[in-house]
């Protein structure tokens, strides 16, 4: 697991503000060898002039020594998250330097940890949706129509039957989202099966959609995308980032089920349709 720090969350943890227990027990847990964690320089130059303006240059220079000896690993400039940030900024209405903890998390494949609320965490949820989705469809823009039902993507797999695939695993969720709203607990992730039964279950939606056409598979891509988008931006921010909101996820906040139904999952995909493709 890989998490990515911004500088609201290192400066609660040296300011024992809400959330520094949070960031403490990442820390523990990478310093264990159990997690990756991540930081970019420009959110630590972030941390450092925010010490430097309210104590001082030595505060500051003392405080950069110990956040670079904590169990963290720290990025450098690098071009994919650099462009990323880029598109963050032009796209979304948060800080340059907050972009760049938002570019480390989707590119490093990270979960943004932030004492930030009030900006940032809304963005987790609504905005990396249409950042990963744009990123998804610019791939698939770049093919032929040939190369959508040629097998090889993963396995057997062509283009079509992935995109068969999210769009499945996008409608499970939305009846998951739905019903929790509702008070209900869900059966997932099918009636009858257990996530043990994960690999037969991504065996059967390629069965039942193998033999649809490419329009028919892409029509109900966009369709379920946009019943999906819609049915988030009905949830509040308790529902979404509250731990406790559902009784069912124990502790798990249900951002991380829309995560890995749509921005989480359209980036797996597409990262591996995008090395199919220069590859074949």
């Amino acid at each position: 697991m890989r998490y990515v720090l911004d500088a609201c969350a290192i400066i609660a943890f040296l300011a024992d503000e809400d959330g520094a227990d949070v960031v403490e027990g990442l820390l523990r847990r990478a310093e264990a060898g159990e997690i990756d964690l991540l930081m970019h320089y420009v959110n630590l130059g972030e941390v450092y002039y925010h010490v430097f303006r309210k104590d001082g240059e030595d505060e500051a220079n003392n405080v950069y020594a110990l956040v670079t000896q904590l169990p963290i690993r720290f990025l450098n400039i690098r071009e994919d998250i650099l462009l990323m940030a880029g598109k963050v900024k032009a796209t979304q209405r948060v800080s340059y330097a907050d972009a760049f903890a938002i570019a480390v998390s989707i590119v490093e494949d990270g979960i943004l940890v932030t004492a930030d609320h009030h900006e940032m965490e809304p963005l987790e949820a609504q905005d990396l949706i249409s950042i990963e989705w744009d990123a998804l469809q610019a791939v698939l823009q770049d093919l032929n129509p040939e190369k959508m039902t040629q097998p090889g993507v993963v396995g057997v797999w062509t283009v079509k039957d992935i995109l068969a695939h999210i769009t499945t695993w996008e409608g499970l969720m939305i009846q998951w989202l739905e019903e929790s709203l509702r008070g209900e607990t869900p059966n997932r992730p099918a009636p009858g099966s257990t996530w043990e039964d994960l690999d037969a279950l991504n065996d059967q939606i390629y069965q039942e959609n193998r033999d649809k056409t490419f329009d028919e598979v892409q029509q109900a891509l966009a369709e379920t995308h946009q019943q999906a988008v819609r049915t988030v931006e009905t949830m509040d921010e308790k529902d979404l980032f509250d731990p406790d909101r559902f009784a069912w996820r124990e502790g798990d906040p249900i951002w991380h089920l829309v995560a890995g139904n749509m921005w989480w999952h359209y980036k797996e995909h597409r990262k591996s349709i995008a090395e199919w493709a220069a590859s074949s």
